[in-house]
């Protein structure tokens, strides 16, 4: 009996694979990108994983103008357990430009989830890796990918998940971002995916911030947090972030002229939040 167990046991191991994490956010990850399939937008994509090719798929497309790409991917479902997938889009030298997964909090069901990613214009690639899936032989499960891309001069350009890669913004004008989207890149936790934006101001001269966004930033599980910071990254302009994210605007007089920093974040809370952002002066 005991012998038999064991036979059934290896057979099943030899009859399936088990992918669990493939690759850990923040890890050294390789890219394999000699099998490309090339994307069209606005429209849909099968990938199918079998017991053979349950590792990662890569698609490119091109950004024609600076804007966003639009995704939405559905999860497989072998043996009647659905897997999450670890998403990935990278630059024309197969470097992270940003990296999420798809068990977000907001998505759009059990088993599909939606992605806004603003870029620049250029070639990219999109890397999806199934997680935690065991493909047996005879079974095989699907992934749709939907996608398509816009210009818009006025997203926010990834990646700007800090101070050195903060996006510039020009006075008057409305910026459009998605945030509370992305992996802590050092792979330590959760994280939103900061987003950094820096404006010049001239000593003296009052300013007006504006965010908007479609939820209460301030109420949500995990608070957000937004800080306005000058070039030294003095954090006593806390509060006039606090008070932007609580009542959606907020006046203050710069002390000096340069750049003055908006930093946006969410204490572990993986959800997608969409918001506009726009500084003016006033007086």
């Amino acid at each position: 009996m005991k012998r038999a167990i064991s036979f059934m046991l290896t057979l099943a191991m030899a009859l399936s694979v088990a992918v669990t994490n493939p690759a850990q956010v923040g890890a050294a990850t390789k890219y394999d990108l000699s099998n490309v399939t090339d994307l069209g937008t606005g429209k849909t994509y099968t990938e199918t994983w079998t017991n053979k090719h349950h590792k990662e798929a890569y698609f490119s497309f091109e950004q024609k103008k600076k804007g966003y790409a639009s995704f939405t991917l559905t999860k497989p479902v072998i043996s009647g357990i659905t897997a999450d997938q670890r998403v990935a889009i990278l630059d024309k030298n197969g470097k992270e430009v940003w990296v999420s997964k798809t068990d977000r909090v907001d998505a759009l069901s059990a088993t599909k989830t939606s992605f806004k990613v603003g870029l620049k214009k250029g070639k990219y690639y999109l890397c999806i890796q199934p997680l935690s899936m065991t493909v047996m032989s005879w079974e095989s499960g699907t992934t749709k990918v939907t996608f398509s891309t816009k210009a818009d001069s006025y997203f926010e350009t990834e990646a700007n998940g800090s101070k050195k890669t903060a996006n510039t913004i020009k006075l008057g004008k409305t910026y459009k971002g998605v945030f509370c989207d992305e992996y802590d890149p050092t792979g330590n936790s959760i994280s939103s995916g900061e987003d950094w934006y820096k404006v010049k101001l001239t000593k003296n001269k009052t300013y007006k911030f504006t965010l908007k966004s479609k939820k209460p930033l301030g109420k949500s599980p995990r608070t957000t947090i937004v800080e306005i910071l000058d070039s030294k990254q003095k954090t006593d302009s806390a509060k006039l972030g606090r008070t932007l994210r609580d009542k959606g605007s907020v006046k203050f007089k710069a002390k000096k002229t340069g750049y003055y920093y908006i930093r946006m974040w969410n204490d572990g809370q993986h959800t997608g939040v969409e918001y506009s952002l726009k500084v003016k002066k006033v007086k």
